[in-house]
């Protein structure tokens, strides 16, 4: 790992005291803690049981003790996050939330269940839901009701397999508590040499109470980050070669206003990051394997044939280089199934003209070291939110691919970003700068 003087690289490229005591002066104060300590054992018993099997009624006397805050459109009573790999590295979400609308707004705003998911990847959400009105009836969510549809489908520039799993939940109305459980199953390992996550625990309404479980093989490496979570508690066990990690935490109060000008390496809130990754140096080896034979020289030379190579200066010579992908090739994503994360082929990118991030700057890559200018694809999380951790190796943070130039002799070292099509070569765009780099 080096520093460079424009942006943050993995690489990093970037200028009561002990004992307390309770004096009961009644009889009357002790004997209404005597009906109460068992309710509030009781509700608590609700909230870590497994979903699904607490009555209507159990749960609406639960919920009652939960005071609802009065800006609150709806209140999170609980949220379960489970994580399970296998030794493959496949992982097996699930999500749990018992919630309840509060006005008419949360009415209009909490009405439906969704998940996003991945078909090259993952099999299709399993949703369980029911609403329990203020009359104590249940109402099961209908699954003929659930439809899937493209996330990206209005998205200009942007076309890809990603999907939306989902449907309107019945009977949704103010007062009504709602319990949902998602399930997302991977097919095939998202990327064999890891994947990290990030958890975001704080929502923007109150959340009374949240837990995260993840389950994995002792032969599957995993590390996790606590953020802004000083009280959080946390659990392990292992059984027949099993590690299972407990965290919880809350109650937090709702995010009420997006934190801005933050520095990129400051959480936006209590969260948990985890990876299963050994190391950034084998997340690089598998990216490689991935697409290192997609950078075939020979693929590039009808396009290096139209363009006038004959100059002295490296750096005329790849801002030429530059001119001719801008001019040739047009930015559109077309992300299906693996070529989310693996570019295409610098022909194939050629003969559609157009592409996306890494499809251009796997192309320029390739231009570039035809012409024997040693160049790499540099991947990272584009700006101005939370930036990756360093310390979690894995794929899944990265959204942008860029260009890297190394220094030769009088030659400072470049990076250049191949979508930003109007800004000279060498000026990154902002949402580039100060951002760790692959």
């Amino acid at each position: 790992m080096y520093k460079v003087a424009t942006l943050k690289i993995l690489l990093r490229v970037m200028p009561v005291s002990s004992c307390m005591r309770l004096f009961l002066s009644s009889r009357k104060v002790f004997f209404i803690l005597l009906i109460t300590i068992p309710s509030l054992l009781h509700a608590d018993d609700i909230w870590n049981g497994p979903a699904f099997s607490a009555s209507p009624g159990a749960l609406q006397q639960a919920a009652a003790e939960v005071k609802a805050d009065k800006e609150a459109v709806a209140t999170i009573l609980v949220h379960d996050e489970h994580y399970t790999y296998d030794r493959e590295g496949k992982s097996v979400e699930s999500y749990h939330t018992i919630y309840r609308v509060e006005n008419e707004e949360g009415v209009n705003g909490w009405a439906e269940t969704s998940a996003d998911w991945e078909p090259w990847h993952q099999s299709k959400p399993e949703i369980r839901a029911r609403v329990i009105t203020a009359d104590g009836v249940e109402h099961v969510l209908d699954l003929k009701t659930l439809n899937d549809v493209p996330v990206h489908e209005n998205s200009p520039d942007t076309y890809t397999d990603q999907r939306a799993f989902g449907g309107p939940l019945p009977a949704i109305a103010v007062g009504a508590i709602v319990e949902e459980k998602i399930t997302i199953r991977d097919t095939v390992p998202f990327f064999a040499a890891g994947s990290v996550q990030r958890s975001i625990l704080n929502r923007s309404v109150p959340v009374t109470k949240t837990r995260l479980v993840v389950s994995h093989p002792d032969s599957v490496p995993f590390r996790y980050v606590l953020q802004q979570m000083p009280g959080a508690k946390v659990q392990k066990a292992s059984h027949d070669g099993i590690e299972i990690i407990e965290i919880e935490d809350g109650p937090y109060e709702a995010r009420s206003e997006k934190l801005t000008n933050l520095p990129p390496d400051v959480p936006r809130g209590p969260q948990v990051e985890f990876s299963t990754g050994t190391s950034w140096q084998n997340v690089v080896s598998e990216y490689a394997r991935l697409s290192n034979d997609k950078l075939r020289v020979a693929d590039v030379q009808s396009l290096l044939a139209r363009v006038n190579l004959k100059t002295s200066s490296r750096s005329e010579l790849i801002r030429r280089l530059v001119a001719a992908l801008h001019k040739n090739v047009r930015y559109t994503g077309v992300e299906f199934g693996e070529a989310s994360i693996v570019p295409q082929y610098p022909s194939e990118t050629l003969k559609r003209k157009y592409g996306d991030c890494k499809d251009k700057a796997a192309l320029l890559v390739t231009m570039l070291r035809a012409v024997n200018i040693p160049a790499n694809l540099a991947l990272l999380s584009t700006g101005p939110g939370q930036d990756i951790n360093p310390e979690l190796p894995g794929m899944g943070m990265f959204d942008h691919a860029i260009v890297f130039v190394p220094a030769s002799g009088s030659d400072p070292e470049l990076w250049i970003d191949a979508t930003a099509q109007y800004s000279r070569v060498g000026d990154l765009p902002r949402m580039d700068y100060g951002r760790w780099a692959l």
